[in-house]
């Protein structure tokens, strides 16, 4: 997929970042943090996804 539908929170001082699509969420101390968390969360999920469509 090349794009994720993302909705930023902020959360008890801290901002989280949910992947509608995959239900994965980052966290951060701002809005960038929060991506930066979410995006590895995502590489990290679909790693763990090619390697059972093989």
């Amino acid at each position: 997929m090349d794009f994720y539908t993302t909705v930023l929170r902020k959360s008890a001082g801290y901002w989280v970042a949910l992947c509608l699509e995959n239900g994965l969420v980052g966290q951060g101390i701002n809005q960038k943090g929060a991506i930066k968390e979410l995006h590895e969360a995502i590489a990290l999920d679909m790693g763990r996804l090619s390697r059972f469509k093989r």
